[in-house]
């Protein structure tokens, strides 16, 4: 029974160690998607800084928008946190996105310097 897991571990290890490989096309993608939150974010302040209320309407949506984001990552991470102390093993496929959803908790503490 032993040489059974063995061997069926050994075919699994081979695919975990094939590279991921991405698309030549993914780089532009990044990068467009990148220009166009930073172009989002310039515009934003410059509405902000033109609608004359010294960016009081700005910081009321960046911080509803936070408290939004911030929530939905915190779910992620308790239901995480939840399967991993049943240790429920039905949910190994369905956590991987709650995984990759609380791990924007890094770059929310980041962003959250901008409310102070």
């Amino acid at each position: 029974m032993a040489t059974d897991e063995q061997a069926r571990w050994r075919e699994i290890s081979q695919y975990l160690d094939e590279a991921l490989e991405i698309g030549p096309g993914a780089g532009a993608i990044c990068r467009a998607a990148s220009a166009l939150g930073a172009l989002g974010l310039l515009l934003s302040i410059i509405v902000g800084y033109l609608y004359g209320d010294g960016f009081k309407r700005f910081y009321f949506a960046y911080l509803t928008n936070y408290v939004f984001f911030l929530s939905i990552a915190l779910g992620c991470l308790f239901f995480v946190l939840l399967q991993h102390l049943t240790r429920a093993g039905w949910s190994v496929n369905v956590r991987r996105i709650p995984e990759a959803a609380a791990a924007t908790l890094k770059s929310a503490l980041a962003t959250v310097m901008g409310l102070y």
